[in-house]
């Protein structure tokens, strides 16, 4: 039967499945499995319409006992066809799942139906409201207008479900502020008019966000509307009204300038500011409005052009234009009004004032230099096509054109072409290009500019080279030693050393060696490594005017492997300063290196090698060298010392089975082996020598020193004499570090007498190792502990809240300095702690008044606030001044549980403190 059940469900109709469940006992199918087999099958393709249907047949009329209620629902998530799923099932699952389905799918009946069934408050509604804001965001489907009314019906619904929630509705206001949807604002507007303010400070930030981006701004949707909406409901009485207009004439917002003007007639605002703000965004009719409303000589029309022209994302030519049609002309700085509009690439600005203005007014060549400057190319053909070329210093401005990172590579190919290319100086260009790392000028100079060096061949057949001393050549040499001393900026220099070999091998691959300074070219190569470069040089150079042995050097010192690998397998080993090579390579741990260079001679320095091996910790470099060569070639016993230190316990073991050493030396190397945490060594020392001949009174503090040092400390208790070891030290890391077995031998082999236990106490309280304190408590004794009112404070500091517990019931709260513990718990917010010294220390030891106005400073504390009011009299305490900090601090709970607490004089207090949330960036 289950079969069946499961071919019909898979490629049957529905009205087979209808019959099937009729005339077939329910309880012989395996409903779970063939619902299984049929998500198993199902493709994104099928008609999930039809699949939706069966599952709601067998919904329907099957008992739920006789299959998985959830295999359905994860199934009916899957396919988005939630709105199968019967109120049954909603009553069986955390109706939480489908919320964020139904948001995708846009579904406002099913998310209904969610929200009328949430009887246990499963569904978190501020998601809920965050993911129907998204939707504007999400679908990328173009469709606006049909997302913002979907959005709005989800708002609506979720506003009509949760009338009096203040939260819900604060939610939905703050959210849509921040996103701009006027009309959720509008509606919320309608309903409770509060947190004006506040709104009104999200609101500004947001369109200040979008001028600093360069996004526009429709005045009359979005944000611009809600700041429409807001202005008449706020007390502007509360405002800095300077500051208010500056930030709406910063982003160009003139009907809400123009609000604050009409509805504050009044006010002295700085309407020459207002006008300059408006000029810049272009902004005629309101520019017209202020001339014909004030004073004209309330106004810099200098300044006003200045502004108009420096704005090229909106049309300010028309207003450009009105400005010089309507004034007195001598009432303008053209010349600073053509190097604006430049320097901006307000393109259409320039071309008017080439075209309007005398020429004798304009200093062409400062506006000429200041485009290429800030890299704006339509601005630099535009002035090139309107100046004689003779009268631009295009030499200067190929070389100012590379410092910015716009455009500059196409204005410089343009200032090249455009000029008499024999009177520029090349060499300053590449130098500039490289100092300000513009890698595409490098580039297209060293490809298509012509190098000072001209070649001819003799009778001989010789090349003989000879340099050019024009400037408008390229010197070769000079532009190796500018690409060498390349600087890029911090978020390049992962790529500087791939891109200087790039611009390197262009030069290469165009010129004969013998032209270039030829030593620090290679010095470089061989610092960073550059194989190809090194290869490059050794093999266009005769080794013999080189200084191989010294090249060689400098790559070993700076660890450049490839380059002493190629050049041990290619060059002479005459030429090669092998025993420095062999030092080096043991060091960075080169085998093959060192395998290369003992195949050719063996008589080297190998004792430095080994020593350089161990110092770096090269255990492959130290096996090799011990199995190859003669041990007699080596200092033993510091092999000994460092093989301990190093915890090379094969090396150690084979040495002290072939040689004798002195207890001096054995004393060292187990020293070092303790000291770096190398166990293994130690007890192979003592199982092999014995203890009785070591002291180790002169054992460094760093062999107890450090979390992973347990193993360590542990072994010496067990095997060494304790007069030689600092137990004190031992004991205070233990209660650092949580060792609790250590501090129990210590404690149950009467060593304690060698400890300040206080000390240890209070380091085991300030780590929060509770079972150590537990420990001392129980077996020390809190007599035996003469400073636990500073563990107790440092408990509270910290906020070990079971330590604190077990001090409470343990020691006698007068010697905890409990009134003052509490004070610091609630100055850091410690809330478990406040908790336990209210309950169980008697409130005449208290200050709870103090306590409770530390907890008050921070705006985080309000839980904390809460329940010490829970806990105490309050007659003991100030209520007013709680209350003017949960105003402060816009703690609701704390407002409600004090609404009997007399308001008078809080009102203007509250009106006052409405202020400080407002934010304006200058």
């Amino acid at each position: 039967m289950t079969r069946l059940l499961g071919f019909v469900l898979i490629d049957g109709c529905i009205r087979a499945l209808d019959w099937i469940l009729d005339n077939v006992d329910n309880s012989l199918m395996s409903f779970d499995y063939s619902i299984n087999s049929l998500y198993d099958c199902y493709n994104i393709d099928d008609e999930s319409e039809t699949i939706g249907d069966k599952l709601l047949l067998i919904l329907k009329k099957v008992n739920h006992k006789w299959f998985n209620i959830y295999n359905i629902l994860d199934f009916a998530i899957d396919i988005f066809r939630i709105k199968y799923v019967d109120q049954s099932c909603l009553y069986t699952e955390n109706t939480s799942r489908f919320v964020d389905v139904t948001n995708r799918r846009i579904w406002h009946g099913v998310l209904e139906l969610l929200l009328n069934h949430d009887s246990d408050s499963s569904i978190n509604i501020n998601i809920t409201i965050t993911d129907a804001f998204e939707q504007l965001n999400d679908h990328g489907n173009g469709n606006e207008d049909e997302d913002e009314k979907y959005m709005k019906e989800i708002i609506l619904l979720i506003m009509k479900k949760y009338p009096n929630n203040i939260d819900v509705r604060n939610s939905i206001m703050e959210t849509a502020c921040q996103i701009g949807c006027h009309e959720i604002v509008e509606e919320c507007l309608s309903k409770k008019k509060d947190k004006i303010t506040y709104y009104l400070n999200i609101t500004l930030d947001q369109l200040q966000f979008s001028t600093l981006n360069s996004f526009h701004i429709p005045f009359y949707r979005y944000h611009g509307k809600i700041l429409l909406l807001l202005l008449p409901m706020v007390n502007l009485n509360l405002f800095d009204l300077d500051s208010l207009m500056n930030v709406v004439c910063r982003i160009g917002h003139s009907p809400a300038a123009l609000w604050l003007l009409e509805n504050k007639p009044s006010y002295p605002f700085d309407i020459g500011s207002v006008l300059n703000k408006a000029a810049y965004h272009g902004d005629l009719k309101f520019v017209e409005y202020l001339l014909l409303k004030y004073n004209g000589d309330d106004f810099n029309y200098r300044t006003a052009m200045i502004k108009a022209c420096r704005n090229s994302n909106e049309n300010t030519l028309d207003l450009c234009k009105w400005l010089w049609e309507n004034n007195d002309r001598c009432l303008f700085d053209m010349k600073a009004s053509l190097n604006n509009a430049s320097r901006c690439d307000n393109t259409e600005v320039v071309e008017w004032i080439l075209t309007e203005v005398d020429k004798g007014l304009l200093d062409t060549e400062a506006a000429f230099l200041l485009a290429c400057e800030h890299g704006e190319y339509d601005t630099v053909e535009l002035l090139l096509d309107a100046s004689s070329i003779n009268m631009l210093d295009i030499q200067s401005a190929m070389i100012i054109a590379c410092r910015n990172e716009n455009n500059n590579l196409s204005i410089t190919e343009l200032l090249y072409k455009s000029a008499d290319q024999s009177t520029i100086n090349l060499n300053a260009v590449f130098s500039a290009a490289c100092k300000n790392y513009r890698i595409d000028i490098v580039q297209w100079i060293i490809e298509t500019c012509d190098q000072n060096i001209t070649v001819t061949e003799t009778k001989d057949g010789n090349k003989h080279f000879i340099k050019s001393l024009d400037k408008n050549r390229v010197d070769m040499d000079q532009a190796v030693t500018c690409i060498l001393d390349m600087d890029a900026h911090e978020q390049k220099e992962d790529h500087v050393n791939e891109i200087k070999i790039q611009l390197l091998r262009l030069i290469l691959n165009k010129l004969d060696p013998s032209i270039i300074h030829i030593y620090k070219l290679l010095t470089e190569a061989c610092k960073n490594d550059w194989i190809e470069v090194f290869q490059w040089i050794l093999g266009s150079v005769d080794h013999a005017c080189l200084n191989i042995g010294e090249i060689i050097n400098v790559a070993c010192q700076n660890g450049a492997f490839n380059i002493i690998k190629w050049s041990l397998e290619t060059i002479d080993m005459q030429l090669v300063d092998a025993d420095n090579v062999m030092v080096e390579s043991c060091g960075f741990g080169w085998l093959e290196c060192l395998f290369v260079i003992w195949k050719q001679c063996n008589q080297y320095k190998l004792q430095a090698a080994m020593t350089e091996a161990c110092i770096y910790g090269r255990l492959h470099i130290a096996e090799w060298l011990v199995q190859n060569v003669h041990c007699q070639l080596f200092n033993i016993p510091m092999l000994l010392q460092e093989a301990g230190r190093n915890g090379w316990i094969d090396i150690f073991g084979w040495l002290l089975e072939n040689f004798h050493f002195e207890k001096s030396d054995m004393h060292i190397a187990t020293s070092q082996a303790l000291e770096n945490g190398h166990l293994k060594i130690a007890e192979l020392v003592i199982s092999t020598v014995g203890k009785e001949c070591f002291s180790f009174s002169s054992l460094s503090d760093n062999a107890y020193v450090g979390a992973n040092k347990e193993g360590v400390v542990n072994f010496l208790l067990h095997n060494i004499d304790h007069r030689s070891i600092d137990i004190a030290t031992i004991m205070t890391n233990a209660c650092l570090f949580g060792w609790k077995d250590i501090a129990t031998f210590i404690v149950d082999n009467d060593l304690s007498s060698l400890c300040d236990l206080s000390l240890a106490f209070n380091a085991a309280c300030d780590n929060g190792e509770l079972e150590i304190v537990q420990l001392l408590l129980e077996k020390v004794g809190p007599r035996i502990l003469t400073t636990v009112d500073k563990a107790m404070h440092s408990v509270a500091v910290k906020g070990w809240d079971e330590i604190a517990l077990l001090l409470l019931d343990k020691v006698e709260h007068t010697r905890l300095n409990i009134g003052n513990t509490l004070i610091e718990a609630c100055r850091h917010g410690e809330i478990d702690i406040v908790q336990a010294i209210l309950w169980k220390v008697k409130r005449t030891m208290l200050d709870v008044k103090t306590a409770l106005y530390k907890a008050c400073e921070n705006h985080m504390h309000e839980e904390l606030v809460l329940l010490i009011l829970e806990n105490i009299d309050q007659e003991q305490v100030d209520l007013k001044t709680v209350k003017i900090q949960a105003i402060r601090h816009k703690w609701r709970e704390v407002q409600f549980a004090l609404t009997k607490v007399d308001t008078e004089n809080l009102k203007q207090f509250e009106e006052e403190d409405a202020t400080d949330n407002i934010i304006f960036l200058e």
